[in-house]
């Protein structure tokens, strides 16, 4: 029996478009999307669960409004891909929206396309996981479960990520669940400081909504980028990371392996785009960096100072890394010796522990077994979720 609702006959009319594939944008307001929807040849959808679904058939694109807030948008998002996918093959999920600036180095203004997500934890620090949306990009965000509106609300996040929002973490979370692809472009507005400024994104919804649609439209169609400050996107992106490497090898005398030097051209290129600096001013500010230049010391190994400035530039770029990476060290070094090392996901993305040892002897295993009781595994799991720890 076929059940004739307003998505079945536009799947009719349109000749079976059930087969094809489909952009999700997801929106969390309305207003953000008025600027697609106001277009010809957006429809709604019709489903069992009254989701906000919006097709625009020849374009290959559905939008979903899920609404304010992350349980909002982790139940509304994992019902829309339920919903859709037994009717159409999901190619990826794009989040477009608004986000507070909580870093001076991003502008009001710019769309920026996030690399990696947090979760803001209901009694302080993070909670569940990050989720890596894009591996090359540098530019954090962490989705909080309140509205952060003024500076002393704020200061809880500016050391952890560059971007505030409400949505990202769960709608992130949803589609790596579903194995679908996302990405996500925020558009700056604010500085996480203005008690206002939800009355004044629902008056300026309209002249909001078109910004953010020639942004992304900007960014999805590779079109002239003038008038806009699009991050991620600058010309000549791969001729200028060659050329810090070099000038870099000169300046702190480093040996460079392959894999290192496509390490230190992503990592070099997202530190310029955070820095606005040029290639000469960019060596000079790490020459004068003292906790760079402490650790750099002219009987290491140039291999050992190559390292050193990856790790370097790597916690500069990704401050909580950095945070789980001190964290972990402080667990694990009162346990490990000559004999075991613990290893972890330099990510922090996975929750799995490695354990390398060398056993000799029945010593060794009594030692193994030892050092592993004292181990508590709680506290890698705060490690994981940014929670200081008690050594």
């Amino acid at each position: 029996m076929m059940v004739k609702n307003r998505l079945d006959m536009t799947i009719d009319s349109d000749h079976a478009i059930s087969h094809l594939v489909m952009d999700l944008l997801v929106f969390a307001h309305r207003g953000e999307a008025a600027a697609w929807l106001n277009q010809p040849g957006w429809k709604h959808v019709d489903s069992s669960f009254h989701l906000n679904l919006y097709m625009h058939a020849s374009d290959h694109k559905i939008i979903l409004i899920c609404g304010e807030g992350r349980t909002l948008a982790l139940t509304q998002t994992l019902l829309a891909i339920q919903f859709l996918q037994s009717k159409y093959e999901i190619k990826q999920l794009i989040n477009i929206g608004v986000a507070a600036a909580i870093q001076p180095a991003y502008e009001l203004g710019e769309m920026i396309e996030v690399g990696t997500v947090y979760s803001q934890g209901l009694v302080g620090g993070f909670e569940f996981e990050s989720i890596t949306l894009n591996t090359n990009l540098s530019s954090t965000c962490i989705s909080t479960h309140q509205r952060i509106l003024n500076q002393d609300q704020r200061s809880e996040f500016e050391s952890h990520a560059e971007l505030i929002d409400r949505e990202l973490w769960a709608i992130a979370y949803a589609a790596k669940k579903c194995s679908i692809k996302i990405k996500s472009y925020k558009y700056l507005i604010d500085r996480a400081d203005q008690a206002n400024i939800c009355e004044w994104t629902k008056e300026h919804s309209k002249e909001l909504s078109l910004k953010i649609y020639s942004a992304y439209d900007l960014i999805e169609n590779n079109t002239d980028f003038s008038g806009f400050q699009v991050r991620e996107a600058k010309l000549n992106q791969k001729n200028t990371a060659v050329t810090l490497v070099d000038q870099l090898k000169q300046a702190f005398d480093l040996h460079v392996s392959k894999s290192q030097q496509d390490q230190l051209k992503k990592l070099f290129t997202a530190y310029q785009q955070k820095t606005k600096l040029s290639d000469g001013r960019l060596v000079d500010r790490l020459k004068k960096d003292l906790s760079l230049m402490t650790q750099l010391q002219p009987t290491q190994q140039k291999k050992q100072r190559t390292k050193i400035l990856i790790q370097h530039l790597d916690r500069a770029l990704n401050p909580i890394k950095g945070q789980c990476y001190d964290q972990a060290k402080r667990l694990f070094n009162s346990l490990q010796s000559d004999k075991i090392k613990f290893g972890w996901d330099p990510q922090f993305e996975k929750d799995h522990i490695s354990l390398q040892a060398s056993l000799n002897s029945q010593q060794d295993i009594n030692s193994l077994i030892q050092q592993l009781s004292e181990l508590k595994y709680k506290d890698w799991q705060n490690v994981l979720d940014g929670k200081s720890i008690d050594v």
